[in-house]
């Protein structure tokens, strides 16, 4: 697996707002006000219901990630999450606004951010690169070998809550929280990596076709937990338990399960129903999905 690791300052930015809006606490509790305030301007911009503004702030992250101005980005954004005519010129203009907001806010740490993000991303290339490629190749044989990508992009970006990540399944890409130290003992960042790495694919339209798109991205998520841990012991990385499993949803969701305990439960006696029937993954993900909404 190639993967390009990237280290653009204004996905940091975005990366923590979006962090906000999902709920996570941030380190450092004096951004929390400003970061508060930037997305309830994104609720007030977005006309409709909440959809669009979680259908906002999926695509936000990557597209920030790509060092556009704030033009182009209002103009993409604004066409993926509105669509065509006045609402989307309208809706336009107002996330130009925002955006060139947001990026003068930390204009004068851009260089700061990026040389720190450079620094921060050396140990853990170098995990990957001893690791990586053994987790992947496991977890293909536990899984589908067509479910692990070929290449990928990693969004590295400030750890603004001390640890976590995002897949950008419909990007190809992740981001990841460039902490220096595992958070939890159990669970390293590299095998969180793995993990989040593990779910672009499964919007392949085999896989994808019956789940809803904005609950993709939860359902994938939980899926690949299991099989990530699993994976993680023929790497000597961790070990699979009900406990591990528990710790993992509780702690690298993003939204977060309401119920972890029972959220892990569940995930866990459909892992041993698939690996006990052998179920094709195509049917097995939209049974989770029917599992976790039923």
């Amino acid at each position: 697996m190639k993967l390009e690791w990237i280290t653009q300052p204004d996905a940091s930015h975005v990366y923590t707002a979006a962090m906000r809006h999902w709920q996570r606490p941030l380190t450092n509790p004096s951004w929390s006000t400003l970061v508060d305030q930037q997305c309830q301007e994104i609720r007030s911009i977005l006309p409709g219901d909440d959809s669009l503004v979680e259908l906002f702030w999926q695509h936000a992250v990557p597209q920030s990630a790509a060092g556009m101005g704030r033009r182009e980005f209002a103009e993409v954004m604004s066409r993926k999450v509105v669509g065509g005519g006045p609402v989307k010129q309208l809706t336009g203009e107002r996330l130009a606004g925002w955006y060139e907001q947001r990026q003068s806010t930390f204009l004068d740490r851009q260089q700061e951010i990026r040389h720190e993000l450079d620094l921060r991303t050396r140990p853990i290339r170098e995990q990957w690169e001893a690791r990586g490629p053994g987790l992947m190749h496991f977890l293909g044989k536990l899984t589908n070998p067509e479910l692990v990508v070929e290449s990928a992009k990693v969004f590295v970006v400030l750890p603004c809550t001390g640890g976590g990540g995002l897949a950008h399944l419909s990007y190809n890409a992740i981001s990841w929280e460039a902490v220096l130290a595992n958070v939890h003992g159990a669970l390293p960042e590299v095998l969180r990596i793995g993990w989040l790495l593990s779910q672009l694919n499964c919007d392949l339209p085999r896989y994808s076709d019956t789940i809803s798109t904005l609950r993709l991205p939860v359902v994938s998520g939980l899926a690949m937990l299991p099989a990530v841990l699993t994976a993680g012991e023929h790497v000597e990385l961790t070990r699979y338990s009900p406990e591990t499993l528990r710790l993992a949803v509780e702690h690298w969701l993003i939204p977060a399960a309401p119920f972890p305990d029972s959220t892990a439960t569940a995930v866990g006696d459909w892992w041993e129903t698939m690996q006990s029937s052998e179920t094709p993954w195509t049917i097995g993900l939209a049974a989770l999905d029917r599992m976790l909404t039923g």
